[in-house]
């Protein structure tokens, strides 16, 4: 019976998605863009002084930035550090940049020279640094699911650190995400499979599990706070995301055995965004109006995110959605095209298909083409007889511009011919054929 009503919202939820009038996407990948990496572990956005959106990419080795125009890689050659991977960033209000990392510690860049804090020059218990957040005085949150009794501390960002006895902070305590919550003095804390949700305010920890309150789930992935002091906690398996008002002490649960959530953010609609990894029953990218009127999903069945690892999720100024994965940086705009670097950003106007360089060529050509619609694309190679030799494109692409390398190494002399499908919208249908020559 469960398989069955998974079933059956994975439908109502695709065919939701797929009424959205005019998605878009971009998918960058280091094949078509100045990403260093495919494999995105974390993502933070700022608005720099010009109002355009500023995008700092964490992956395995550096740190990337991309300001809608230019990509900056700080990798060992301009950092100095031999290694670090960034598992979380953000930005402090003097605009400095801090990491915690796998391997290196905390980590801070002021925009000219970093900083490393390790268990060999600071407090800090491990260099081993996964989830940061920090508050609006400066004070850097850390934490881990590994640290043991020590799995949560403070930092001012100079010297000053706040190491918690083991009969201040509570037992078993693993954390899993960090958020501290606007306007007030709370640190709210994911646990991983532990105590559900923890709350410090500053004075006491206060654990909400499932055996003291009305959460769903004591593994927390995701974290959330809306503009009315909401929290809402994503689970890391399908047990169903939960709302807390705190004012009320109410407690709500949404799509139990239907929804988990690994990282979680509002956009300036008040609309709940999400993300969860594939490997559950619902997996890809999630939205939910207010009180989970609708909620729509985004994934290989409907969009190009056909990854089944997206990792995290950021909302920059223009509301596009900004989708880490382990297959390259995803933006969505439900809406219409994605915009970056404030509306600067050109795409293509038209469908094209180009003439393939070098024609003639001997063996290896490139076909390019653009799309400025969304759909299914298919590039496929005829011989004059028109049996197909080879498809080289057969797959969901967003709007963009894309070059294919076709290889006629097992191929004799000849006239060839390439053909260029999209099946989009009924208005957007396309088809065109060019003519090609190898010459051995």
């Amino acid at each position: 019976m469960r398989s069955t009503i998974v079933a059956i919202a994975i439908a109502l939820l695709t065919a939701n998605a797929l009424e959205a009038q005019n998605p878009q996407w971009i998918h960058y990948r280091t094949n078509n863009s100045g990403l260093p990496s495919n494999f995105i572990q974390c993502l933070a956005i700022e608005v720099d002084s010009s109002n355009r959106n500023v995008v700092w990419i964490g992956d395995g080795i550096r740190l990337t930035k991309f300001d809608g125009t230019n990509w900056t890689v700080y990798d060992s050659s301009i950092t100095g550090l031999n290694f670090f991977s960034a598992l979380s960033i953000r930005f402090d209000s003097k605009k400095n940049i801090w990491m915690g990392t796998t391997d290196a510690g905390l980590i801070k860049f002021d925009r000219n020279s970093w900083t490393v804090f390790n268990t060999s020059n600071s407090k800090i218990p491990s260099h081993y640094v996964p989830y940061i957040d920090i508050n609006p005085d400066d004070l850097i949150l850390i934490g881990s699911p590994l640290w043991g009794n020590q799995a949560y501390c403070e930092f001012d960002g100079v010297d000053q650190w706040t190491i918690f006895d083991t009969n201040q902070i509570p037992a078993n305590l693993r954390v899993q995400r960090i958020l501290h919550e606007p306007g007030t003095n709370n640190r709210w804390i994911g646990c991983y499979r532990s105590l559900g949700a923890v709350l410090y305010n500053g004075n006491e920890f206060i654990i909400y599990s499932t055996t003291n309150s009305g959460i769903s789930a004591n593994s927390i992935f995701g974290l959330a706070i809306d503009e009315h002091h909401n929290k809402f906690f994503g689970p890391e398996f399908i047990s169903g995301i939960s709302k807390f008002d705190s004012t009320n002490t109410q407690w709500s649960v949404y799509g139990p055995s239907l929804y988990g959530a690994h990282d979680m953010a509002f956009d300036q609609e008040g609309n709940l965004w999400w993300i969860v990894e594939g490997v559950q029953a619902l997996g890809g990218l999630f939205k939910a109006t207010k009180d989970f009127d609708t909620v729509k999903v985004w994934n290989a069945t409907n969009s190009p995110m056909i990854t089944t690892e997206p990792r995290t999720i950021a909302i920059d100024s223009n509301g596009n959605k900004w989708i880490g994965t382990g297959g390259g940086l995803f933006v969505f705009n439900e809406d219409s095209i994605v915009n970056i670097d404030d509306n600067k950003t050109t795409l293509p106007e038209k469908i094209n298909l180009f003439q393939n360089y070098p024609n003639p060529f001997n063996p290896v050509t490139t076909i390019k083409y653009d799309l400025n619609t969304s759909g299914v694309v298919k590039l496929n190679v005829y011989d004059l007889k028109g049996k197909l030799i080879k498809i080289l494109v057969d797959n969901w692409q967003a709007i963009g511009s894309y070059d294919v390398e076709f290889d006629g190494s097992n191929l004799s002399s000849g006239v060839y011919f390439y053909e260029l499908k999209l099946e989009g919208s009924i208005e957007q249908n396309f088809r065109e054929t060019r003519r090609m020559i190898l010459i051995k």
